[in-house]
């Protein structure tokens, strides 16, 4: 129970085998403490009214919902006891008789003290006999994880390098198992179908604006208790964000679709154009983006 210095509610929330949360700077009655003793039930005490502590836990709790697990190389790998890999003065022909056993494409290649020397894929021994050895054709210098690289990180690697074989090396270069292209995609489906209760600050801000005229941008904003600091003003972080995203409404509903936010100092906002110096808005050219800043800017 969180409740102020009324001692009688103290009394009768022990009773009820409820801990009790002292608001106010209140401090708890002997005849309360006898009976936390009693019940082996905690007395808290704090200086913040009830209002400001039943706000703190709420967003709290709301920080706790909208947590997910990093999920990490090391809960997802294959360790090394049960990776296949070849030594670098086995032969080709090894290399096929794996393939064969495993039906895997792709196998890391180790030196005679277990460090990660290479990769070996069934693109590199195309050509080659089966007596030439391994080190001669694999690809040297392979691009590895550890285990502390997050999947996320990982799995966009592994798109764009296009690959479908990861290792995972430690701090001496040490094998230390591999991941597939295939695990990675169902850890990141497994962690999106983890809930996500709670609201971010993004999203209460989002919830509380609402757009009035689109002649000249007027947004109507309410601010929330959250959103206040311990004066009772909307604190920095919140304002900053407030006016980001009112600076992004009044882009958007002027179709200034090819401008986005560059910097703001609390009362102007700088916006710059993007576009390409030639090409498509792919990129297909092959050449860089360019920035084209404009010197218009949005006071607010």
């Amino acid at each position: 129970m969180i409740v102020g210095n009324r001692y009688k509610a103290h009394e009768y929330a022990l009773q009820a085998s409820a801990a009790v949360l002292v608001t106010g700077g209140f401090e708890a009655s002997e005849t309360v403490k006898r009976l936390a003793d009693e019940y082996e039930l905690p007395v808290i005490s704090t200086s913040y009214d009830t209002f400001t502590v039943a706000t703190m836990i709420n967003r709290a709790i709301y920080d706790q919902l909208i947590k997910k697990e990093i999920l990490l190389i090391e809960d997802i790998l294959i360790p090394l006891e049960n990776t296949n890999f070849l030594q670098d003065k086995d032969t080709i022909r090894n290399y096929h008789e794996l393939n064969k056993e495993t039906t895997h494409g792709g196998f890391p290649v180790v030196d005679e003290n277990g460090k990660l020397v290479g990769i070996i894929t069934s693109r590199d021994v195309i050509g080659h006999g089966d007596t030439e050895l391994i080190e001669k054709v694999m690809t040297k210098d392979p691009i590895t994880v550890s285990m502390q690289t997050s999947v996320a990180s990982a799995g966009h690697r592994m798109i764009w390098e296009g690959i479908d074989l990861l290792p995972v090396a430690d701090d001496h270069g040490k094998l230390k198992g591999v991941i597939s292209r295939q695990d990675v995609l169902k850890a990141i489906q497994i962690a999106q179908r983890q809930p996500q209760q709670g609201e971010t600050i993004d999203d209460l801000i989002m919830g509380q604006m609402h757009l009035q005229s689109t002649d000249k941008v007027t947004l109507n904003f309410r601010v929330t208790p959250q959103m206040t600091n311990a004066y009772g003003s909307i604190s920095y972080g919140a304002y900053s964000a407030i006016l980001i995203e009112a600076a992004s409404t009044a882009l958007k509903t002027k179709n200034r679709k090819d401008s986005a936010l560059e910097k703001h100092d609390g009362l102007l906002f700088e916006s710059c154009s993007i576009g390409f110096n030639s090409g498509d808005q792919t990129g297909n050219s092959g050449h860089e983006p360019e920035i084209r800043k404009s010197r218009c800017r949005s006071e607010l």
